[in-house]
């Protein structure tokens, strides 16, 4: 079973006047990813592997394993601003984008085939920053809002959640083939 609790937070402000509007705003998650191998169903661990009806090897597993990755922050500042001069209406904008995850120390206990296993923190696993500048113009072409021309161009970045960086997390849930 995994559980992914994500928080967030969001708000803005807007300034609006009849040709020229304001915004900036933020939009914050944290939260973590975690897996618990310990209520599914494993058949003890293994699986035996039969050729022609004779026992021929066995797959094993390293459970109990419970992988855990910190969202530490997303976070999204924004600023757009808007005027409108005669048919033309101008959009720019600019975005910051900051990524952070971790891994947090770990330890899985030992299981039916593996000791007991430790795993240092891994802090800052995914940790990236960036702005996105944006920008946007329309052109009512007849000046009665009903046919319009409009373009835009932008950057816009990965979208990353922590499950990105879970794919990093040494507490995995294996398999070893062994022979019989």
């Amino acid at each position: 079973n995994t559980y992914l609790p994500v928080y967030s937070f969001n708000s803005s402000v807007a300034y609006v006047t009849g040709s020229h509007s304001f915004k900036v705003g933020e939009q914050w998650r944290w939260g973590w990813v975690s897996t618990r191998t310990d209520l599914l169903d494993l058949h003890g661990d293994l699986v035996q592997r039969y050729r022609n009806r004779v026992p021929d090897s066995v797959d094993v597993k390293n459970t109990p394993v419970s992988p855990t990755t910190n969202l530490a922050t997303e976070l999204g500042l924004y600023v757009q601003d808007s005027w409108t001069i005669r048919r033309l209406t101008l959009n720019p904008g600019l975005r910051y984008e900051m990524f952070r995850a971790s891994l947090p120390e770990q330890t899985a206990a030992a299981g039916r085939f593996v000791p007991e296993r430790h795993f240092a923190a891994i802090p800052n696993i995914l940790d990236w920053k960036n702005a996105a500048p944006r920008l946007g113009a329309v052109y009512d072409l007849f000046g009665d809002g009903k046919t319009a021309v409009k373009a835009s161009i932008g950057k816009y970045m990965f979208l990353a959640s922590a499950t990105d960086a879970a794919k990093y997390n040494p507490m995995v849930l294996s398999t070893d083939t062994r022979t019989w």
